[in-house]
């Protein structure tokens, strides 16, 4: 390096080398720093997309005298398509225009190019489902729009509808149209709506494995619907049915169990847990360490438990 009248013209190739290092190392130190903020936003949004869920189930049950069933089906019952009950919110999720484009509750869901809609309202940012709606729906037509927000169901590996079992003892059950059966009311979360967990997260299946240690089949991931279900099953659904639209605390949070009951569990993306709505609008972060007994107990509406959490 040149130096005239004691004044040096520019850097030495050394120590160009050490600023470049330090640079590298504050992007190092920064980027993490950034990429927390980004999920600390995406967790906020997905925060708020609960709250307004829970609001419009509120709502739901002010306008109808009682809760959306878990999914609204028509006279042919169990073995045709049937509503979810995310899709009976619609109009109080400012949605009113598709809900009468899809004709929800006025008979069972049809070939509708609609029903694949993606609406943001249903989708957890910190998720990225590899493709843009449930393989499944209709027969030979159109498909289920996503959801990341499946509602609660009660306790054990599947769904099940009100006098089938004990499982059932979430705030959403099922009411086949001959069962005759009745739907709760907020009258009936006897364990209080602060303590009860009314709609979870569910990721979706990207890296699951087969019970074999392969990798699953696209086909036979859990997409979560918004829409509809293509055969509302009760009581042996498998990784179809009442669970693409519904979720029972069978496995712990998070969950990496390579079994078919784990496609239905409740897991999110969001690092160290995931987020639910109780039944009084509120949003509560469970951690993935939280014990299974006390998830299920947060899952019952009259289990008369002493939650500490």
């Amino acid at each position: 390096m040149e130096i005239k009248n004691g004044t040096r013209k520019g850097f030495t190739l050394i120590e160009l080398l050490v600023v470049i290092a330090i640079i590298g190392v504050l992007v190092g130190l920064l980027l993490p720093a950034v990429q927390q903020a980004r999920e600390s936003a995406r967790r906020a949004s997905c925060t708020n997309k609960l709250k307004q869920l829970g609001l419009a189930v509120h709502n739901y049950a002010d306008t109808n005298k009682e809760l959306p069933p878990l999914a609204l089906m028509g006279s042919s019952g169990q073995a045709t398509p049937a509503w979810a009950w995310s899709a009976l919110l619609l109009p109080f999720l400012e949605e009113v225009t598709l809900h009468n484009t899809l004709g929800v509750g006025s008979g069972q869901p049809t070939n509708n190019g609609a029903l694949d809609t993606r609406l943001d309202s249903f989708l957890c940012p910190s998720d990225t489902p590899p493709r843009e709606n449930s393989p499944r729906g209709m027969s030979g037509g159109s498909r289920f729009g996503l959801s990341n927000y499946p509602a609660v169901n009660g306790e054990g590996t599947r769904a099940r509808k009100a006098n089938a079992t004990a499982n059932a003892t979430g705030v959403f059950i099922a009411r086949p149209p001959t069962a005759n059966e009745p739907i709760r009311k907020f009258k009936d979360i006897l364990d209080g709506t602060s303590s009860t967990l009314m709609i979870g997260e569910r990721a979706t299946d990207q890296l699951l494995v087969n019970n074999s240690g392969g990798a699953l089949a696209d086909d036979a991931r859990c997409y979560t619907s918004w829409t509809a279900v293509s055969r509302p099953d009760v009581d042996n659904s498998g990784y179809q049915g009442l669970m693409e639209i519904s979720g029972s605390t069978g496995e712990p949070l998070n969950s990496a169990a390579p079994t078919w009951q784990f496609r239905h569990s409740f897991r999110s993306t969001h690092p160290g847990g995931s987020q639910f709505a109780t039944a009084d609008a509120a949003v509560f972060f469970a951690s993935e360490n939280m014990s299974l007994q006390l998830l299920k107990d947060m899952s019952s509406v009259a289990g008369q438990e002493v939650i500490n959490r």
